[in-house]
């Protein structure tokens, strides 16, 4: 008999929970050898099923060392009770229901408790709930999980309905230990046509999916520590002994055309940077002017231009007469 944290390991790994939900009775010893052969050992039968709890019965006898074997909608104790009888080793219910805690955890089992919102999330918690399965997800997604997840990172939450091979890894991303797969798995029309090969095939692809998707997960997370490239993206590094030499010398050179030699940034007047340099002044607070191209711009209020000057000085070889005073 197994213990409550050796079920939520199992739980876990793979992290498939099949939940099957039939309009008649079951099939269900072949049903559960063709999950098992696809790898999936967690295998829920709703309460909704006609003879839910004889065909979960049956499971437990025939596969109790191979599979676990769980109870899904159970809304009361009454069927709570029942399920325990039958050999449910775990329950889960789609709603909020705090008193079935105590029910499950007093015969060694987990529980897994419905909620919808993060309110109903954070009390299916507080209450000792093994997991919050939150039902229905498909108009939810992952997103919705993962903002949850964000301030209640506590929280192992299970989605439900709206699981399937394109949307899984997303719910992985999100923080998900464990996902609960119906429809997309387990078919009417599959059962109708007792398609035990094709569900062996299909329930493979889940395990396989959620294998891939863990193990980008846990390479990202590696990648991160160790501050590595992930899916192409190299993080930004410390510059290196010499970068920082040659960069330096760059910054020490002077000139409007300190070119690209040794590694050095073409300066700002030909690189075409939308940030001016700073303009020079000549003695006498002037700044030079545009010479013969036009008139003296940059003279300043009180320089003129002199036609023709002559001067040795450096304003006003430029055109522009020096300020006073």
């Amino acid at each position: 008999m197994r213990d409550r944290e050796s079920i939520v390991r199992a739980l876990t790994v793979p992290g498939i929970v099949a939940v099957v939900r039939a309009g008649r009775p079951l099939d269900v010893e072949p049903l559960v050898e063709a999950l098992l052969a696809g790898g999936v050992v967690a295998i829920e039968i709703t309460l909704t099923t006609p003879g839910a709890l004889e065909a979960l019965g049956v499971a437990v006898r025939g596969f109790a060392s191979r599979a676990v074997m769980g109870a899904g909608s159970v809304v009361n104790v009454t069927q709570g009770k029942a399920a325990l009888a039958a050999g449910a080793e775990f329950l889960v219910s789609p709603v909020l229901r705090p008193e079935l805690v105590p029910l499950a955890h007093g015969a060694g089992r987990p529980v897994m408790l419905g909620a919808y919102t993060p309110t109903e999330a954070q009390a299916a918690h507080e209450a000792g709930a093994d997991f919050v399965k939150i039902f229905p997800a498909d108009g939810l997604g992952a997103r919705y999980l993962k903002a949850i997840r964000g301030p209640l990172p506590h929280l192992r939450l299970v989605p439900t309905g709206g699981v399937d091979l394109t949307t899984l890894a997303d719910f992985v991303r999100a923080g998900c230990p464990a996902v609960g797969v119906g429809s997309s798995l387990i078919s009417a029309e599959r059962l109708e046509r007792k398609d035990w090969a094709g569900l062996t095939e299909l329930a493979g692809r889940y395990v396989a999916a959620m294998r891939e998707a863990r193990g980008r997960g846990r390479a990202v997370g590696r990648a991160r520590e160790a501050g590595g490239a992930v899916g192409g993206l190299v993080p930004r590094s410390k510059p290196s002994e010499a970068q920082s030499s040659r960069e330096a010398s760059c910054s020490s050179r002077t000139g409007s055309r300190a070119m690209n030699r040794g590694g050095c940034r073409r300066d700002a007047r030909t690189t075409g940077s939308s940030k001016a340099p700073a303009r020079r002044t000549i003695p006498g607070g002037v700044r030079p002017g545009r010479g013969r191209r036009g008139p003296g711009v940059g003279c300043g209020a009180r320089g003129r231009r002199r036609r023709g000057s002559s001067s040795s000085s450096r304003g006003r070889r430029r055109g522009c007469r020096p300020r006073r005073g």
